[in-house]
């Protein structure tokens, strides 16, 4: 009798805790490594860019309108740089902040 009421009262817990636990949000943490050769940047002119009006700072040390697109970027360590993580089968609600994006000296 008094085991059966132990294992009620666990199962009632567990059973109220569950929720809790998928609202509290969680942390995910690690290192993506690149293997392989790093890609050099690019150089591209920034006056093909479609909205030249929403970056007007050049951070070109030569002083004329091209730009340097690095798609990898890769430390000593091969830790690679930017990188995004994607994580599947959340059965949760919306982010609770929509994103912000600050495009300094107009470097993506």
């Amino acid at each position: 009798m008094r085991t059966r009421q132990l294992l009620t009262l666990c199962l009632g817990g567990l059973l109220v805790a569950m929720p809790l636990v998928a609202q509290a949000g969680g942390t995910i943490k690690g290192k993506v490594m690149y293997s392989g050769k790093p890609i050099a940047a690019k150089e591209f002119a920034f006056s093909k860019f479609p909205n030249p009006a929403f970056c007007k700072q050049n951070p070109s040390q030569k002083g004329d309108d091209t730009r340097l697109l690095k798609e990898v970027e890769v430390d000593a360590n091969k830790g690679l740089k930017n990188a995004i993580v994607s994580v599947r089968g959340i059965k949760d609600k919306k982010f609770k902040t929509t994103p912000h994006v600050i495009a300094k000296l107009c470097e993506f």
